[in-house]
């Protein structure tokens, strides 16, 4: 099964390189960085920090809440609905059933490329982010950036925290792709929850058990349960969302292999 997995995942890379799909994840990735980019460079004078203000604390946290409250979940309803798009376009489920190969493994290969894809996108979206404040502290060497070191070890913390909060809102919606075959329905209820979540997060003490507002809840100080630490330094809303992970999957796999392709 290992095997099959891996030749999967060969399969599914070779499949998105050079499309769309390859250049969204890269571009996708880039947009928020480069956007505080031009609001620092064309109005540094607002963004001068006191001496003792490390700048790279300030510009680091813009960046995650305004990836975490709208551009990410967004990115992955895209990624994924583009990906799994491909085969419902070109009816290839029908190839990859005859194949001697276990439907949970296609079903596993292509939910690991996916979490691949996602991971890039938060590695390119952490490098633009020091990118782009070295190059702001060349330009606006009052800025500051040049005379602080960005805290890495702290940043890495609230990465990998960032994605396990969004495998929530990843499990369902690649749930829904993969059982959709229209593309405008998982993205507009991706984009219908995810709108919802920006509404109920803050006045809602329960929204930190809905999947699309995760994100969001880690950033929020004033949601009081979701910045409570339960288990290894993990909120609630993580916790939660990396066990609607395991069950909508387990529930994924069931449904795949049971999938009927006309």
């Amino acid at each position: 099964m290992i095997n099959s997995i891996y030749k999967g995942l060969i399969a599914e890379t070779q499949k998105v390189k050079g499309t769309f799909t390859f250049w969204f994840t890269i571009l996708g990735s880039l947009l928020i960085p480069f956007i505080f980019f031009l609001v620092y460079f064309f109005r540094h004078q607002s963004f001068i920090p006191p001496e003792t203000i490390n700048p790279w604390d300030t510009f680091i946290q813009s960046n995650l809440k305004a990836i975490a409250f709208l551009l990410f979940p967004l990115h992955i309803i895209l990624t994924i609905a583009i990906n799994i798009n491909i085969e419902h376009k070109e009816n290839s489920w029908k190839k990859l059933f005859v194949l001697p190969i276990k439907r949970e493994s296609i079903y596993i290969s292509k939910l690991l490329f996916l979490l691949f894809q996602v991971f890039i996108s938060l590695i390119i979206f952490s490098l633009s982010i020091f990118t782009f404040g070295g190059i702001l502290g060349f330009v606006h060497k009052e800025l500051n950036f040049l005379n602080y070191y960005p805290e890495v070890s702290s940043y890495s913390k609230l990465i990998v925290r960032l994605f396990i909060s969004i495998l929530g809102i990843f499990s369902i919606q690649y749930f829904l792709s993969l059982f959709f075959k229209n593309i405008i329905i998982p993205i507009s209820l991706g984009v219908f929850l995810t709108i919802v979540a920006t509404i109920i997060v803050q006045d809602w003490e329960h929204s930190i058990y809905f999947p699309y507002a995760f994100p969001m809840c880690f950033f929020l100080n004033s949601n009081q349960l979701a910045t409570i630490d339960t288990f290894y330094g993990l909120t609630i809303s993580e916790i939660t969302s990396f066990v609607t992970f395991i069950t909508v999957n387990i529930l994924g796999v069931i449904m795949f292999n049971s999938k009927k392709i006309k």
